[in-house]
């Protein structure tokens, strides 16, 4: 049998029967079957420790926040429904927990069960027929638990006034320290079978890049029975660094932090801070080793919580780079707050009127779980046991509008996953009691993709345009015309 989120089976066999016509058939065993009687699809891509077999749930409600259909995600990924215009879908991750047993030990004060979690939940408002969305379930933290399954030895020779270098890692794209030649990178799966390219930086003494040497189809050799140990010999020679001028006008009185990054279409990047910007221009120069198109990232920030990130394409022969704030800042975010009584998240703007794209909103939330148990002692005797457990949840919203957006509320037995202003025992389990919600805002991000024309376009892809903007797939906006901004406000930066 399929692993599956739990405390789910009852839901998802008796509200995919009542919502037949939202979506298909519905197996209790098997799952969601495929249908072509949909008009929406929504492909899940979850996190690392998730990305084997994990099943999501997901409810689609329709702008009155009626149940259109519920079902799970099926092996690749995606879930499919009918809807009507300003529709809304759910998708509930997380830690799935065994199913409730009773301790065979009498002495044993907490049995191996609970609610599980904790458990991420994300919501996109306003959908339409045709929508084709793509979200990213993997918690920003998440860490892969993937184990390597060999190495790749790269030789290379020694740059004149390199003290150090780093090499790109063909699996994620990331750069790794490297001591001394050669370079020895780990195999992911990842990466395995790709062909990809690799660099190799080097810099001076004082941090500032010096050369570059580089290979292009570098053929990554999959995983086998035994540990790959694969080598490769051809990095090209030294290309010495170039001056890269970069400007920006327009700097408010409110910036108080300005940073640059220079990323590569082959995977690395040059980078340079400053702390305090002087006066509204200021001008500076980045040593780059530049083969190839670049996406420019200018970080600015306003005090601890507030950054925007702005990202646009450069192309490789293009040494100079303006900015001017005054066109392309995105408004600035204001703590954002949530009423748990109304069960909406305000996010508040000020300043500049740029346009943007889609609003992302993340709420989290802490409450216990009381599960009553009733069962025989050793002497076979009737007996009734409490057991508390912690559970976390957390919400993340996407709409088209900043101000009051009022979270939709799932139904049925998954009714459990929605912010609570008050202690609740569900009426399918009386066993259970749950207390009120301790409510943590983490935080907003208005998001501009310069590809989509508006939240439309956006909405398919907000996880795409977050990372693009955020340094995460940064390069990915090397391309022309795949540009993006973030403005950001978090709650508690690290």
């Amino acid at each position: 049998m399929r692993n599956r989120l739990p405390l789910l089976y009852a839901t998802l066999f008796a509200s995919a029967l009542a919502a037949c016509d939202g979506g298909g058939n519905f197996d209790p065993v098997l799952g969601p079957a495929p249908t072509t009687e949909s008009n929406v699809t929504v492909t899940v891509h979850p996190g690392p420790a998730d990305k084997d077999s994990q099943h999501y749930a997901v409810q689609f409600l329709d702008k009155e926040g009626k149940l259109i259909a519920e079902t799970e995600t099926e092996a690749d990924g995606t879930a499919h429904a009918f809807i009507t215009e300003g529709a809304s879908v759910i998708v509930i991750g997380g830690k799935a927990a065994p199913q409730p047993t009773a301790p065979k030990d009498p002495k044993q004060q907490t049995p191996a069960w609970g609610p599980g979690g904790p458990y991420a939940v994300k919501a996109v408002l306003g959908l339409k027929p045709g929508d084709k969305i793509e979200l990213d379930m993997a918690p920003a933290a998440e860490a892969s638990t993937e184990k390597s399954y060999g190495t790749l030895t790269v030789p290379f020779t020694a740059k004149d006034g390199a003290a150090k270098y780093e090499i790109t890692d063909p699996c994620s794209g990331g750069l790794i320290p490297v001591t001394a030649t050669p370079a020895v990178v780990k195999l992911y799966s990842a990466c395995a079978g790709k062909k990809v390219s690799l660099a190799i930086v080097a810099y001076n003494a004082d941090g500032a890049v010096v050369g570059l040497s580089t290979a292009k189809d570098v053929e990554i050799p999959k995983a086998g029975d035994k540990p790959v140990d694969a080598k490769f010999e051809k990095m090209s020679a030294w290309a010495d660094a170039k001056t890269f001028a970069a400007e920006v006008d327009n700097i408010e009185a409110a910036i108080d932090g300005i940073a640059f990054n220079r990323w590569s279409a082959i995977g690395f990047a040059n980078a340079v801070a400053l702390a305090k910007p002087a006066g509204a221009t200021i001008n500076q120069s980045l040593a780059v080793a530049a083969d190839s198109a670049a996406a420019f990232q200018t970080v600015i920030s306003a005090g601890a919580n507030r950054k925007q990130y702005i990202v646009e394409s450069v192309p490789a022969d293009n040494m100079q780079y303006k900015l001017d704030l005054k066109t392309k800042l995105l408004p600035w975010i204001d703590a954002p707050t949530f009423d748990l009584a109304k069960n909406t998240i305000h996010v508040g703007t000020t300043g500049n009127t740029g346009g943007f794209d889609l609003v992302q909103a993340r709420v989290d939330m802490h409450r216990q779980v009381t599960i009553v148990v009733k069962d025989k002692d050793a002497d076979k005797k009737p007996r009734t046991q409490s057991y508390d457990f912690p559970l976390d949840i957390s919400w993340t919203v996407i709409s088209d509008k900043a101000g009051d957006i009022a979270l939709p509320k799932l139904v049925g037995d998954l009714e459990k996953y929605n912010p609570l202003a008050a202690e609740w025992t569900p009426k399918t389990d009386p066993n259970e009691t749950y207390t009120k919600d301790t409510v943590t805002v983490n935080g907003a991000s208005l998001l501009d993709i310069e590809e989509a024309k508006s939240y439309d376009d956006a909405r398919q892809i907000p996880a795409a345009g977050f990372d693009r903007a955020e340094s995460k797939n940064v390069h990915a906006a090397t391309e022309t015309g795949h540009g993006a901004r973030a403005s950001v406000y978090v709650a508690n930066p690290q």
